[in-house]
Parts: structure tokens; C-alpha cells; sequence
């Protein structure tokens, strides 16, 4: 399940509740901490994503990476390295308790695909 901010399981707190009550091996977490973001708790992101890390972590199978940018009122996603976003808490997870766990950059194209995994690498290198 993929928590989002607008949907059901709008946050950790719901996904763990989905988790602990379906008790199913099968059933795990695709992490992408730009959906539990909206325009009341954005400046709060650290928070948000340290509390995600520590309630679903043993459970997150996938990690989405993408960015995000206030524009007209709006949470606006961008490529990695473009926006507001600071994954290194993020990095550092992975790389100390999933380091083979399925990554995927989204909002990427031909014009910032490399500037894009060259920012994740950059984290990577100095977690």
C-alpha cells in the first residue's frame, strides 16, 4: 500500500494500522514521502518523514523519489534535487537498513534525468 495524503490511508499511522490488522507477509509499504505532503504540513516534512521512516520501516518494499515545489496554492511534483525536498534522513535509511531495496526517480525526463541521479548519488556517497 502507498500512503497518501488524499486517500483512506492517508498517513503512517493508518498504514501501520492496515498492516498490524491484515497481518499478511505479502502486504508491505511503497514509501514516497511526497504523497504524505500537502499544503498544511509541507513545512513539517522532516517530522513527517522521520515519523514514517520509524513506524512503517521494517515494512517499506519500495521507495519513490521525486521532488515537489509550491506553485499557484498547489504541492507541485518535480524531479529529485529540484524542489524542497532534503532525502538525506531518507538515503541514510536505505543505505544502512534496505540497501537493496527497489528505488524508482519519478518526474524524470531526458532533460533532468542525470541531474536527478546525480543528486541521489551525491546523498548516497556521503551517508
Amino acid at each position: 500500500i502507498e500512503p497518501v495524503y488524499k486517500h483512506i490511508v492517508c498517513n503512517p499511522q493508518r498504514a501501520r494500522r492496515v498492516l498490524d490488522e491484515t497481518a499478511s507477509p505479502n502486504l508491505q509499504i511503497i514509501f514516497d514521502p511526497v504523497n504524505l505532503l500537502d499544503l498544511n504540513n509541507y513545512r513539517n516534512r522532516e517530522q513527517i518523514i522521520r515519523e514514517a521512516i520509524e513506524t512503517l520501516g521494517n515494512d517499506i518494499a519500495v521507495v519513490h523519489i521525486k521532488d515537489f515545489v509550491v506553485e499557484n496554492g498547489e504541492l507541485v511534483s518535480v524531479a529529485a534535487g529540484t524542489g524542497e525536498m532534503d532525502y538525506t534522513d531518507i538515503i541514510r535509511f536505505i543505505k544502512k537498513e534496505k540497501p537493496y531495496i527497489h528505488v524508482t526517480l519519478e518526474n524524470t525526463v531526458p532533460e533532468n534525468a542525470e541531474a536527478a541521479r546525480s543528486y541521489i548519488q551525491k546523498l548516497w556517497n556521503e551517508a
